[in-house]
């Protein structure tokens, strides 16, 4: 009895390890064949991702959480799928937060085939965009320029321009009793641009608001952080004796800090704000008469143009110097239908 039963359990015991070897030997064949497919997977998307694109450009700016930033990063990207070019967010994915210093550097020593960038007036930017350019690497600078650089094309929106404009609309809301003008200027704004936008303010109010008695006056405030500007407005609507009648912003932050703060101190339809670019944000302030008016500039299309730019350069060896972009304010009587375009 206890050999018979021996026996048996032999067998179960056999059987159980033949049946474990045999399931062993099945998963690793499944095994094989799965990881041999991944493999052919990725070996077909790298030579899709290298054979996609004849040109690697890099984009540089200061604070791509700005939403201005980034429809212009997302417009120059778009033409770069459409002409054959992988525009890279230098930085974007990085785990450590780099100047805009150190990522031209990278830029550089990635020996990219172009750079667009977000430029300023300091020495070490235009000692890298002319580095950039003895290494063959061509430099769109957009919105702010490098004066006396190699950059090889300036997009940007005419001072002047932008600040006749801002003229226009600052004698669009004012009235007999509209007194004090201030204008809130980016701090990183070249002092000639601040210098010709401010004139272009003056001489549309003297030519063409001389119906008015306006004091313009001017405040700085940088927008490369966060509560940069938030602090600057609220410390101007702390003092309400002080407040102006007609605040004007240049920047997006600025805009909706003011319009945060005009609800937040009760004094809707106390101050006018004049602000720049568009967002649903924006938008929506306009619409519950928070904001007077607001003046953009085709965000994606600036982008657009400085990837042709880019390339015009490369293929022809000539561009333009100097793309100006055109200006348009957006209203209470215009900004349904401007979002609904924007949203298409």
């Amino acid at each position: 009895m206890k050999k018979g039963t021996n026996k048996k359990t032999k067998m179960t015991v056999l059987i159980k390890i033949a049946m474990l070897i045999m399931a062993m030997t099945v998963i690793t064949i499944a095994s094989l064949i799965y990881f041999k497919m991944l493999v052919a997977d990725t070996k077909d998307v790298k030579e899709q991702e290298y054979s996609q694109y004849t040109r690697h450009y890099a984009f540089i700016a200061d604070n791509m959480e700005n939403e201005f930033w980034e429809e212009v990063y997302q417009g120059a990207k778009r033409r770069g799928e459409e002409t054959d070019v992988y525009l890279e967010c230098f930085g974007s994915s990085a785990a450590v937060e780099y100047s805009k210093e150190e990522l031209l550097k990278m830029a550089i020593a990635a020996k990219v085939d172009g750079i667009v960038l977000e430029a300023d007036e300091s020495t070490e930017i235009l000692q890298l965009i002319d580095q950039a350019a003895d290494n063959q690497i061509p430099v769109v600078t957009v919105m702010t320029d490098s004066y006396g650089s190699k950059r090889q094309s300036f997009i940007g929106i005419g001072s002047y321009n932008l600040g006749r404009e801002y003229g226009r609309q600052i004698i669009r809301v004012s009235t007999k009793e509209t007194k004090r003008v201030l204008i809130i200027l980016d701090e990183h704004m070249d002092d000639n641009g601040k210098n010709i936008l401010c004139t272009g303010i003056n001489e549309t109010i003297y030519n063409e608001g001389n119906h008015l008695n306006l004091v313009i006056d001017t405040m700085e405030v940088s927008d490369k952080s966060t509560f940069g500007p938030e602090e600057t407005i609220r410390k101007i609507f702390m003092k309400k004796e002080e407040l102006p009648d007609i605040i004007v912003c240049l920047n997006e932050q600025a805009t909706i800090s003011a319009c945060q703060a005009v609800v937040e101190y009760n004094l809707v339809g106390e101050v006018d704000i004049i602000g720049y670019h568009i967002t649903d944000a924006i938008g929506n302030a306009i619409q519950r008469n928070l904001l007077a008016a607001t003046i953009v500039v085709d965000s994606g299309k600036m982008g657009a143009d400085s990837v042709d730019s880019l390339n015009e350069y490369i293929e022809t060896g000539y561009v333009n110097d100097y793309v100006v972009m055109d200006v348009d304010s957006v209203t209470d009587n215009n900004v349904r239908e401007y979002m609904e375009n924007a949203a298409k």
